[in-house]
């Protein structure tokens, strides 16, 4: 019996410190068309991501993330942000780099509002934000308190760190029932997101709060109706200093959980790509997730 009880025991505190590794992606191939180009067939979508959590024991545990992009920003695989994060009764601390392509982050056009962010597609990662961020425990149901440091290249300066090196955030997220909304605020801008689920549609708001006239503005509206296995949605952005915006309507059909084909238009004006001329775009797309 005692044998037992030890190997019980120590079976016990081996579970306590598993780990678990999981793999994610996705892949998708379809037919695009920008303005009066020729349509092409290929590749649209292709990455995959490791997750590893530890349970350290005593309410901690470590998480563990990292991305690579095989088809989506550009053509060459390369990675596409991670992060390392400890958390337990404090809170939970991370570190980690993301791609700053994405002006909202949680937009509905994917930020940029050039065509292929529309898409799901973008171009446009040039710079890795480097970061870490601090969230505080949970004192309020359904709300998220957090700050964040940040640099656009680099590491991030601990010796000298200055506004004009590092960004310095604070971030609200409150998600209870069917309304989820967050509020980013540092020096200089502020971000709001929000979205409402009424059951019939989902229905999702983006902006920035200026307090200078040296950022951009932003304003992302969206709404997805579900029917069945098929979604209907519809979003618009535009970003008003630089005078990019764009429109998209797209459907998709699932054809399982994991797999689904969907087909997207979208008209945009991209001043940043040389041309303020409105350019039309579509695009059909088989993509499976993993």
């Amino acid at each position: 019996m005692k044998k037992t009880l030890i190997a019980l025991a120590a079976l016990a505190s081996t579970a306590a410190f598993a780990q678990s590794v999981t793999l994610s992606g996705n892949m998708g191939y379809g037919v695009s068309q920008v303005g009066t180009g020729t349509a092409a067939l290929g590749l649209t979508d292709g990455g995959f991501t490791f997750a590893a959590t530890e349970d350290l024991g005593g309410g901690m545990k470590v998480s563990a993330s990292q991305s690579v992009a095989v088809k989506g920003h550009d053509n060459a695989a390369k990675a596409d942000g991670g992060f390392l994060a400890i958390s337990g009764g404090f809170g939970e601390l991370k570190v980690g780099q993301a791609c700053a392509g994405k002006a909202l982050g949680e937009g509905n056009l994917g930020g940029a509002y050039g065509l292929a962010h529309a898409f799901g597609n973008g171009t446009d990662c040039s710079a890795n934000w480097q970061y870490g961020l601090y969230t505080l425990p949970t004192m309020v149901q359904g709300l998220t308190v957090a700050a964040r440091i940040s640099k656009t290249a680099g590491d991030i300066s601990v010796e000298g760190f200055s506004a004009a090196e590092n960004s310095a955030q604070l971030r609200l997220a409150y998600a209870n029932g069917p309304l989820s909304a967050a509020y980013y605020v540092r020096s200089n801008t502020g971000e709001i997101h929000a979205s409402y689920d009424l059951g019939v549609a989902k229905v999702s708001f983006g902006m920035d709060t200026k307090t200078s006239t040296a950022t951009n503005e932003r304003t992302e509206v969206g709404v997805s109706v579900p029917m069945g296995a098929t979604t209907f949605s519809l979003g618009y952005g535009k970003q008003k200093d630089t005078n990019i915006k764009g429109t998209q309507v797209g459907v998709k059909y699932a054809l399982s959980k994991r797999t689904s084909i969907d087909a997207v238009y979208g008209s945009f004006t991209n001043a940043l790509n040389g041309s303020a001329a409105v350019k039309d775009a579509s695009r059909v797309r088989l993509l499976h997730t993993f």
